[in-house]
């Protein structure tokens, strides 16, 4: 508590990590359907209370004067393990990499693409005609600033995938949601085995962002007096 108490005398932003690739894909979709180019999203919320409800309107929202102290505490007494890595989504990872490598002829990551925003179409309820998805998805595909976090996200873990002496972690978990920030900040933490997936995957999409990504606090103290 006194540590939030603290942090909230900075000028904060809070970022709606899982929100981002549903707020991509729509302005995706509408960019395509219209012929138009894609837009650059705003995935920043006004609360921290935002951040964990896919529309970013808790129940909680009514609270005008609602501090980030107040904030976690309440919601940690709702959901006690809201802030803890589900095991059961780890499990699902490592099989996921299991199976992926365990393929004798894996697709083309291109091809392969088609089925990620389909997955993803159908997870955030974003209406789309069959017919559409895939020339949907090729779209988006050649052109990593369009959907720029669905795509990091996916580049990372076939990066990831493909080293087949690296194992999945229970931190990857935290990583991936973390690696959707890269595109909307200027600076981003991430451990330092994490960090070099993360920078070789925004070289693949030639982005001149791998300065951005570093290993701790420190270098990024280092970097703002730099």
């Amino acid at each position: 508590m006194r540590t939030l108490i603290r942090l909230e005398e900075l000028p904060l932003r809070f970022l709606h990590e899982t929100r981002i690739a549903k707020l991509e894909l729509q302005e995706s979709l509408r960019a395509y359907s219209t012929g138009c180019e894609y837009e650059p999203i705003n995935p920043f919320v006004d609360r921290f209370d935002e951040t964990v409800d896919i529309e970013a309107r808790p129940s909680t929202r009514l609270y005008l004067r609602y501090s980030l102290a107040e904030t976690v505490f309440d919601l940690w007494q709702a959901d006690p393990g809201l802030f803890e890595v589900k095991a059961s989504h780890y499990d699902q990872l490592v099989q996921l990499m299991r199976n992926d490598r365990d393929l004798r002829s894996p697709p083309r990551l291109a091809h392969h693409f088609r089925t990620t925003v389909r997955r993803d179409l159908k997870l955030y309820g974003i209406q789309c005609p069959e017919s559409v998805v895939e020339p949907f998805a090729d779209w988006v595909y050649e052109n990593p600033r369009r959907c720029p976090d669905v795509r990091l996200g996916y580049e990372l873990y076939h990066v990831l995938r493909q080293n087949v002496r690296d194992r999945a972690r229970r931190s990857d978990l935290g990583d991936f949601a973390h690696v959707r920030a890269v595109p909307y900040v200027d600076l981003i933490t991430l451990d330092r085995r994490m960090k070099q997936y993360a920078r070789q995957a925004v070289g693949l999409l030639g982005w001149s962002r791998e300065h951005c990504i570093l290993a701790d606090i420190g270098a990024v103290l280092a970097t703002l007096k730099s």
